[in-house]
């Protein structure tokens, strides 16, 4: 199609008419797309942008419909000529009779008259089934004569076109994307790709409100043929549609990110050489950064927005953000930009020379009242909320082991918790009144499997939860004063992450259950009285799903999180009638739990809001303001919950304090703890040189850190300020890592080049969506596990980028790693206790080869805990009932496992071990948890 049409450009009319009759005679599908293409093409004027009556005079194919105002189309009257676009014009009118200015949209007479009809009625279809306010608003479709015409909103002000020429504020771009994209977002959400977004289509009311129109290129996504059916325009055209394949909603996100471009950098991606210059750039080169592009833009643009926007215009659409990730990233980002301008202060004045003795000790006293503070704040958590002002702050419990899953009783005299000495026994229940010296257990059972989240019937006499050994799990309920359990409702998968609820008229259970057929969890409600399970959301495909409902107090709503993976959360709500949810924030970080005020107007969430230390935050709902921080502080604070009829607060503050050991790989001595501080140190690898990198999130939120090998000398090399970062590894040659991270929500693959002697590295760069990077032996290519082809395999991808991913694996595989020699492949996959390996890309062998068992059973090898040496297999041997878990040696040409070192404790959540040997093999690195444990914390206030 694209070459046709640069065939025809080059013609005359006549000949290009006889080109598109010769090429086009079985697929008129394609010449409707390319004469529209062409149109597009010679038509300056571009659709509600500005007057076009001068231009349509010098086009003779471009008559106009509407020879002068005052024409009358039924009950509307033609006022003035708005604009025009490639293949129609808009006209302003005014209803008759409702008595309101609306606009027409005509076509061109030239348009084929057997399809005009289908053409409006089908970009009438697909704008009036979305009802959104960043939309515009079709009224209906009129007839006159033979002439369809659409009847639709009048949106007084001007597209984007008309401040694309300079750089904008950056607070004004990301405000205009956040529209843009809940726009997008509805439409795909709804099944509709738009397929031509770009300035012209996105109009800006007087009052700075964002609206979306011309859907006349809009196609559903399930079932059209749109590969060759769909035009658009050329210079915002996504790779995909440029190539003539099919179209999905990453193509309006490829296009949406031209026009975010445009506006931040001041000129468009592709710069303004010629069109066809441009066309072939889209589909090939890589596109250089905004502030590179356009230096005199680079103080205004901020690196995580530069970041966005180059990943929405990646060349492949399976990299591409989605519309709802696009909308949260930036309105996070703008939110933060807010925030720092209130805080900006203007520079200080020169002080008189007398002031100064003054000014030293308010500032010292200033130093010893924060010093206090901060004690305090560390060890019961921050407090600025004006709806808290008064919170009183203490301890329920302080016994040893690990408190979970408080629940408040509805009167808030109690609180029912589960308790377990350590992490790898199973948990029971207790209740402890606030008034009582210790707590009360209720369960017996330790072979009946682990028990998850708590929630009292609204009269305080039982307390349901659930239970489960192995999947799928089942809710229970026990008196509140003990005795036995009782089941309630079989489940799917119980999902012990997942909290349960009990509604406020004591009828409905609300949780998680996966859905039929599928891996995501969904909300169901199941009816005490009937037994009828309903299912209340449904969430999109390749997302983990719904979780944590619960009841608002009044029983009309639920709020929960929606999952999209590891810790990328954020909290709908969604009436208990059922309908579509609403989204309340839009971070995309950790959630671990949420409760509603006894008022209804707030949730208190445990939140990575600011940090990736959960704190606990008030976000308001029935009235305008900004999250408000509660508790915040060196520990976790984690599943809040609050008591209907009370003011009062619990959560649980959970210590998890992991550093960095050292042992010799012969497991004679003992370890040495390498690198600590007072929160995590995990991650640990070694360079080629023996330098060691490692993940930290002592300064508040999870960066990559550097050290020697002796742990001196550390200092902090990245500033991602609060995503997840996982799995770091260096290439070989000791020059750059490899590691995964959550910037945009899902995970992706990055890279970044670091100096030693320096200490620092450079701007981090991503690759690909993925997870658990490794090196091929040579360095020129990035193993990493993603899940594209329906179950999570190993690919591999050109550290350089510029060509597509190639799959490894077949049979299911989580994490890579390749020998020196790059001979063999070794893998493991998750969930399994299994290593095996596969010829790796210096064997020589095809990609189709076999994978053959290396470490099984009687050993349980952790799947992220493992690396390969060149002569050994150092992995963690996971705990059975017999034994401690371990670390332990495979020898590859022997086949015999040694002993390194016993590990005291279980980690439940994925690999925090980990372990990496030293280049020469003297030392191996791993993570201890040397301080643990969780309390629950009461907080009480008077309003």
């Amino acid at each position: 199609m694209i070459d046709l049409f640069h065939a025809a450009r080059e013609r005359t009319a006549e000949e290009r008419i006889a080109l598109l009759n010769s090429a086009c005679t079985d697929d008129p599908e394609i010449r409707l797309a390319v004469e529209q293409m062409l149109r597009d093409d010679e038509a300056s004027c571009s659709l509600l942008d500005r007057p076009a009556i001068a231009r349509l005079a010098g086009v003779p194919q471009l008559r106009t419909m509407v020879t002068a105002a005052g024409a009358r189309f039924g009950r509307y009257e033609i006022l003035d000529l708005i604009g025009c676009g490639g293949m129609g014009e808009v006209w302003k009118a005014h209803d008759t009779e409702l008595d309101r200015p609306v606009a027409l949209k005509f076509l061109f007479s030239v348009v084929d008259s057997s399809r005009l009809a289908e053409l409006l009625t089908h970009e009438a279809r697909a704008a009036s089934a979305l009802n959104h306010p960043n939309i515009v608003t079709i009224h209906e479709v009129i007839r006159h004569e033979e002439t369809p015409i659409i009847v639709m909103e009048l949106v007084e002000g001007q597209a984007l076109r008309a401040i694309t020429g300079s750089p904008q504020p950056i607070a004004q771009v990301m405000q205009y994307g956040v529209e843009v994209a809940r726009a997008l977002a509805a439409a795909h959400a709804h099944g509709i790709v738009h397929c031509d977004i770009k300035p012209e289509n996105i109009l800006v009311r007087s009052d700075g409100y964002v609206k979306v129109l011309d859907f006349g290129l809009a196609c559903r996504i399930e079932n059209e043929a749109v590969g060759k059916g769909v035009a658009g325009t050329l210079r915002y055209m996504s790779p995909e549609q440029l190539r003539g394949e099919s179209v999905s909603p990453a193509s309006d996100i490829f296009s949406l990110g031209l026009v975010l471009y445009e506006l931040a950098a001041g000129q468009h991606a592709f710069d303004a050489r010629p069109l066809l210059n441009s066309v072939h750039e889209a589909v090939g080169d890589e596109v250089a950064a905004p502030s590179v592009a356009n230096p005199v833009a680079n103080p205004l643009v901020p690196t995580s927005l530069e970041s966005l926007i180059l990943t929405m215009l990646a060349r492949n659409p399976e990299e591409r953000p989605s519309a709802d990730e696009v909308a949260g990233k930036l309105a996070k980002n703008l939110a933060l930009a807010e925030e720092q301008a209130v805080v900006q202060k203007p520079p200080p004045q020169k002080q008189a020379p007398r002031r100064l003795a003054w000014l030293a000790a308010l500032a010292a006293c200033v130093v010893l009242i924060y010093l206090a503070w901060a004690t305090r704040w560390a060890i019961f958590g921050q407090n600025n909320s004006s709806e808290f002002t008064d919170l009183q702050i203490r301890p329920l419990t302080s016994q040893p082991g690990w408190e979970a899953a408080p629940a408040l009783s509805p009167d808030g005299q109690s609180v029912a918790f589960t308790w377990t000495p350590k992490l790898d026994r199973p948990k029971q229940i207790y209740v402890k009144r606030l008034d009582d010296s210790e707590p009360v257990r209720l369960t017996n059972s330790e072979s009946e499997g682990n028990i998850g989240y708590l929630a009292w019937s609204p009269d305080g006499r039982q307390i349901a939860f659930k239970r489960q050994s192995v999947i799928p799990g089942a809710i229970y309920s026990i008196a509140s004063t003990g005795g036995n359990e009782r089941k309630i409702v079989d489940l799917a998968n119980a999902n012990l992450s997942s909290a349960i609820d009990w509604s406020p008229d004591g009828t409905k259970l609300a949780f998680s259950d996966t859905v039929s057929g599928r891996t995501e969890f969904a909300i169901y409600l199941f009816d005490l009285r009937t037994g009828a399970k309903r299912q209340l959301t449904s969430p999109p495909s390749e997302i983990w799903g719904d979780w944590n409902p619960k009841f608002s107090p009044d029983g009309l709503a639920v709020a929960f999180k929606r999952v999209i993976g590891f810790w990328a959360d954020d909290i709908y709500m969604v009436r208990t009638a059922g309908g579509s949810p609403r989204r309340i924030t839009n971070g995309r970080r950790g959630i671990w739990g949420h409760a509603w005020t006894a008022n209804g107007r707030s949730l208190i969430v445990s939140w990575q809001r600011s940090s990736t230390v959960f704190g606990i935050w008030r976000i308001p709902l029935k009235e305008p303001g900004r999250p408000e921080s509660i508790a915040q502080g060196g520990v976790d604070s984690i599943t809040p919950s609050t008591a209907r009829n009370t003011n009062r607060l619990a959560w649980v503050n959970q210590l998890w304090d992991l550093n960095i050991y050292r042992i010799s790989a012969t497991g004679v001595d003992a370890p040495t703890k390498l690198i600590a501080s007072t929160l995590r140190d995990q991650g640990a690898t070694y360079s080629a040189d023996g330098r060691i990198a490692f993940i930290s999130d002592r300064s508040g939120s999870r960066e990559i850190w550097m050290a020697k090998g002796d742990g001196s000398n550390q200092v902090q090399v990245t500033h991602f300020n609060g995503p997840q970062l996982d799995h770091l590894r260096w290439s070989p040659d000791g020059r750059s890592l490899a590691f995964d991270g959550r910037p945009f929500g899902s995970s992706d693959i990055f890279t970044v080049t670091c100096d030693w002697s320096a200490m620092r590295c450079g701007e981090s760069k991503r690759l690909i969506s993925g997870e658990a990077p490794s090196w091929s032996a040579d360095g020129k290519f990035i193993y990493f596990a993603t899940g594209r082809s329906g179950r999570q395999e190993i690919w591999m991808a050109p550290v350089s980028g510029g060509s597509q991913p190639v799959q490894v694996t077949h049979n299911g595989a989580y994490m890579c790693r390749e020998s020196a020699d790059g001979k063999w492949r070794y893998l493991s996959r998750n969930p399994s206790d299994g290593i095996w390996k596969m010829p790796g890309s210096n064997s020589g062998t095809g990609a189709t080869a076999r994978e053959t068992l290396v470490i099984g059973p009687p050993y349980r090898v952790q799947s992220e805990g493992w690396t390969i040496t060149p002569n050994e297999i150092v992995f963690i041997d996971r705990a059975t009932s017999t034994q401690p878990a371990a670390i332990r040696a495979y020898n590859i040409a022997t086949k015999q496992v040694r002993h390194i070192l016993a590990l005291s404790e279980l980690f439940p959540d994925r690999g925090d071990i980990g372990v990496s040997v030293s280049p020469d093999s003297r030392w191996v690195l791993y993570s201890q948890l040397d301080r643990s444990g969780s309390d629950i914390i009461i907080a009480d206030h008077g309003r």
